[in-house]
């Protein structure tokens, strides 16, 4: 073969080893980027749905104080009225007592 052809396919050669390995770095360079991609996307769906737990929670919250703050005011009236009904009843067993 001639020295200056074998020489040219010994460079070709060469340059194809170095473009095969810089493939291969490339697709495993892909494929870690896939993985990370996953696991941004796997996170992100885990805060999503945290959040959208948490917003429930905070619903709940305010319906509960909401109806806390409506039996506190229940509570208040009742003993408002029972005042009011021991009253009538002291003046009833004072007009009419032993």
């Amino acid at each position: 073969m001639n020295p200056m052809l074998a020489r040219q396919m010994e460079t070709l050669q060469e340059t194809l080893d170095e473009l095969g390995q810089a493939v291969d770095a490339l697709l495993k360079k892909l494929a870690d980027g896939r993985e990370q991609k996953d696991q941004i996307l796997q996170d992100h769906w885990r805060t999503q749905k945290t959040a959208k737990t948490l917003e429930r929670l905070g619903e709940d919250y305010d319906k509960i104080l909401e109806s806390n703050q409506h039996l506190l005011e229940e509570r208040v009236a009742i003993r408002e009225r029972l005042q009011h009904i021991l009253a009538l009843t002291r003046t009833l067993a004072s007009e009419y007592g032993p």
